[in-house]
């Protein structure tokens, strides 16, 4: 279990593409500290996609796209995940708040795979 939170050709590649790829950099850095700390393990594959999921959520926050999510889906979902999640969908900003439901398969994908 890789859990470098490299940044390697494709994850730069994703960030450029971002409509704010600075804001991008600051998001995915902030993350890679926040998932070291916490201990949570990345294989690459993995980071890539959340990578593209978080830049996809910074593209929605500046064109005010709101995703249909159904929360009751999630209910599954660790009260952790979801709470991580929350932060990120925080230090992004401006998209809705049911985002994170959306962004914790990312970190209950990383539990289950442990």
């Amino acid at each position: 279990m890789s859990s470098d939170f490299k940044m390697d050709d494709d994850i730069r590649q994703i960030i450029q593409a971002c409509k704010k790829p600075e804001k991008a950099q600051a998001v995915i850095e902030w993350l890679a500290e926040r998932c070291r700390t916490d201990g949570i393990p990345f294989e690459d594959y993995r980071w890539k996609s959340l990578v593209n999921h978080v830049c996809a959520m910074i593209d929605r926050s500046l064109t005010g796209e709101i995703l249909d999510i159904d929360p009751e889906l999630f209910r599954d979902v660790s009260a952790d995940s979801i709470m991580l999640s929350k932060n990120i969908v925080d230090v992004v900003g401006g998209i809705a708040d049911e985002e994170k439901y959306l962004l914790s398969i990312h970190f209950e994908g990383v539990k289950e795979s442990i």
